[in-house]
């Protein structure tokens, strides 16, 4: 049995869910603006399902493979929240770095490359610090340092290039964001913009076009 379309199928069904549950959290930390719709619980539900095939697609199947699309269904909550309200759940950001943490270890294991897991700890790490240090300063929030950190270690299993990529590609699609809203809609310089989709983007286009 061909192991590539169930895997990509059951990538489809978690992004699915992924995109159902953002829409509850949407509902939770706004009930006003956010009361339920079906059709925007369809629309996400959709989007959902389109990423995290995608990424399966263009991962493939490896081992690694289920923290990758773990990554990508987690995306879409965190995003959605993000740019809805400005905030990064840490329940989500939780959750899906624990299990993500036990996907890693057990891909370690079963391709015997544990020196992956020293990448992947590392990239953590510095990228923690990093968020850390802009959050002290202001220029970011303690959601994203959160949020770094299991990006760091997504990216870090694949490399140190990856971990750098991703994290210079969010910073220059956060500036060409600020530079288009600030040029088409006048937005102030300085204003305060969701920057967890923007690292999201980062770090999954890296892993999706590694080859």
């Amino acid at each position: 049995m061909d192991a590539y379309p169930f895997a990509v199928t059951a990538a489809a069904v978690m992004g699915a869910a992924a995109g159902w549950h953002a829409d509850r959290l949407l509902h939770r930390y706004d009930p006003v603006r956010y009361s339920a719709s079906t059709a925007r619980t369809t629309w996400l539900a959709l989007l959902g399902a389109g990423s995290c095939a995608f990424v399966a697609a263009r991962v493939g199947v490896v081992w690694a493979a289920p923290a990758t699309v773990l990554l990508a269904a987690a995306a879409i909550p965190l995003g959605a929240v993000d740019i809805a309200v400005q905030r990064v759940p840490r329940v989500v950001v939780t959750a899906a770095g624990l299990v993500s943490a036990g996907l890693l270890v057990a891909a370690a294991m079963l391709e015997a490359e544990p020196q992956r897991l020293l990448t992947a700890a590392a990239g953590a790490a510095g990228l923690w610090l990093g968020f850390t240090l802009l959050a002290v300063c202001r220029a970011m929030c303690a959601g994203d340092a959160r949020l770094a950190a299991l990006l760091g270690m997504q990216l870090g299993w694949w490399g140190w290039e990856p971990v750098v990529a991703g994290t210079m590609l969010a910073f220059v699609l956060a500036a060409v964001f600020v530079m288009v809203s600030v040029a088409s809609r006048g937005m102030r310089l300085g204003a305060r913009i969701p920057f967890a989709p923007f690292m999201l983007i980062g770090a999954l286009l890296p892993t999706t076009l590694l080859e």
